[in-house]
């Protein structure tokens, strides 16, 4: 690793963990398909027809409803380090290069604190460890990948007696369904593999700001032992 460290260098070791605007903005244009979709399964719900299974609509509406809030916090999250990300690397290039120089307590405790302003951005936390709570998280990607498949197999309809002792796929089951309804079942599941998918994007990217912070742990440590 060449020193004295430049921003075009660091740049280049954390270059795959930088946001680019248009991945935000793909998961900013389908945050608004949550709310429809939620409701494509409450209008099923209200109709009460014996074709569903009841229990299945409202589980299908309890795992979309986790998703709106903390999607939204993601996206505020990846645009504050999109617009910072760019200044960060000419900080945090400056401050590595000054770690081989400290001599005074005071100046160890300055740079040690701005180093700690990176990280606390970078994380979300003024511990060394991201703070996903409020954020999307391995749950959401469970919950939606589990419910895409399942919506796949028919989890919105309901499965006779007869067909579970037959073991039948859904495949047979839905010659019963009529095609008006196999169609709502189909937008729901199409909208559902979309917001599956966006989840999946923002997580990466959350990982990806994970890496970035132990790429530049790492420098740190390098120039410590300078």
């Amino acid at each position: 690793m060449p020193l004295p460290f430049s921003k075009q260098k660091l740049e280049e070791y954390v270059l795959d963990c930088l946001i680019p605007k248009s991945e935000i903005e793909v998961i900013e244009s389908k945050l608004p398909l949550v709310e429809p979709t939620i409701n494509m399964v409450r209008e099923l719900l209200i109709q009460k027809d014996r074709i569903h299974e009841p229990i299945n609509l409202q589980r299908t509406i309890q795992i979309l409803k986790t998703v709106p809030v903390p999607l939204l916090n993601n996206i505020t999250y990846l645009k504050g380090i999109y617009t910072w990300q760019n200044d960060s690397l000419n900080q945090a290039a400056e401050l590595l290069n000054m770690i081989p120089k400290l001599n005074t307590k005071e100046e160890r405790i300055d740079v040690n604190e701005k180093i700690n302003k990176i990280f606390e951005k970078i994380l979300r936390n003024k511990e060394m460890c991201f703070n996903y709570a409020d954020i999307i998280h391995e749950g959401h990607i469970s919950n939606l990948g589990a419910l895409s498949e399942s919506l796949a197999n028919g989890f919105l309809f309901h499965t006779t007696l007869e067909e579970e002792l037959k073991k039948l796929d859904f495949n047979s089951i839905k010659l019963r369904i009529p095609l008006e309804k196999l169609k709502e079942a189909g937008d729901i599941e199409k909208n559902v593999l979309e917001i599956r998918n966006v989840v999946e994007q923002t997580y990466n990217i959350n990982m990806r700001m994970i890496n970035y912070a132990v790429i530049l742990y790492s420098c740190i440590k390098l120039m410590m032992n300078k």
